[in-house]
């Protein structure tokens, strides 16, 4: 008996798409293309792709460094974001002011769209057991604790609050 296993394991964001407004981006300027894979941000590994965005959402203006592969090849880029709030699209701006979350500005470099990178990792029987059973017992504990909050009083409450049918809803259509 021959046990082959594994689990997929995030290696960076592959960009679907660089975008242009007014011309150019920071993106096109720091010369990446779609296609490039960023693996690294500010010389940490690159884990989600949260932790991309988050980090160029809060450096408008702050050079971050990218290491990202084209093909074989390995490289580092800089690139500063610019303030999304400032970037006009249509002649609107990309991230309205006074977007909530988002009132010291919100850094964009120009991708449109981000896709995961994966590779597979060679997992024993025990460990795929156990990480197996962690994330069953993750799910129940988050499943449990919904349902206490939404059928506690206040969640109860808050359901009852809210218009359910179209023929005792106030707004219009």
């Amino acid at each position: 008996l021959i046990w082959v296993s594994g689990t997929a394991q995030m290696t960076g964001a592959k960009l679907s798409q660089i975008a242009e407004f007014n011309g150019t981006s920071p993106a096109v300027a720091a010369g990446l293309v779609a296609g490039d894979v960023v693996t690294q941000v500010n010389g940490h590994a690159l884990e989600s792709i949260e932790q991309l965005t988050s980090a160029l959402h809060a450096s408008i203006a702050k050079p971050v460094e990218l290491t990202i592969i084209r093909g074989r090849d390995h490289s580092t880029v800089r690139v500063t974001p610019v303030d999304g709030r400032k970037v006009l699209i249509g002649g609107k701006p990309y991230v309205a002011n006074g977007t909530k979350g988002f009132e010291d500005g919100y850094g964009v470099i120009g991708i449109a769209g981000l896709e995961v990178e994966t590779a597979t990792v060679a997992t024993s029987p025990v460990s795929a057991f156990a990480r197996a059973g962690a994330f069953v017992w993750s799910l129940t504990v988050q499943t449990v604790s919904g349902l206490a909050d939404r059928l506690s009083p206040s969640g109860l409450a808050q359901l009852a609050s809210l218009d359910l049918h179209p023929s005792t809803s106030t707004s219009p259509t």
